[in-house]
């Protein structure tokens, strides 16, 4: 069960610690093996970079195969009005929360939970918000902004480290979480 207050904080960024030296270490041993590392984001060839492994960026990118058709915002019934994409794992517990209070605040949200391919872009498609919140503070997730602009919603996001090739405030909407 999720702990209460500073604790839950404690124990998410512990769990988000273990996964991420998890994933730095079998990245490293992966490493010796390929020509080349490539990621999809700066941040994360930052990170790379950080612990001594060299990484290539390319930024994921539009395919309708895997975003659907480009929808205009005028376009479909719209008639979701805030969306969520994503489930947070209950141990962490702060940023879930964070979710679950909107959702307790706002009952047109919807968490897209479990969605995937063809029916995810259609629920997409009929979102007029999609609000990002990362697992861990500053994470840029490229494809799920790709999806929703694709799909003709606006996006709101928490901040992020490194979004490129995307631009606050020109491509979405960056607030504190505690602004959103």
């Amino acid at each position: 069960a999720p702990l209460p207050g500073s604790l839950a904080r404690v124990r998410a960024s512990a769990t988000m610690e273990r996964e991420r030296s998890r994933n730095l270490r079998e990245v490293g041993r992966l490493a010796g093996t390929v020509d080349r590392l490539v990621v999809t984001s700066r941040d994360r060839r930052a990170t790379l970079l950080d612990h001594g492994l060299a990484a290539d960026v390319v930024p994921f990118g539009y395919a309708s195969a895997m975003a659907g058709p480009i929808t205009p915002p005028d376009r479909g019934s719209r008639d979701l009005a805030f969306v969520s994409v994503g489930r947070l794992h209950p141990r962490l517990a702060g940023r879930r929360s964070i979710v679950e209070n909107w959702r307790a605040e706002e009952p047109r949200l919807h968490v897209l939970d479990g969605a995937w391919g063809a029916e995810r872009g259609e629920l997409l498609r009929r979102s007029k918000v999609v609000l990002n919140v990362a697992r861990t503070a500053g994470e840029f997730v490229g494809i799920r902004l790709v999806l929703a602009l694709a799909a003709g919603a606006v996006v709101v996001s928490e901040p992020m480290t490194d979004p490129f090739p995307f631009v606050a405030g020109v491509h979405f909407e960056e607030a504190p979480l505690d602004r959103i």
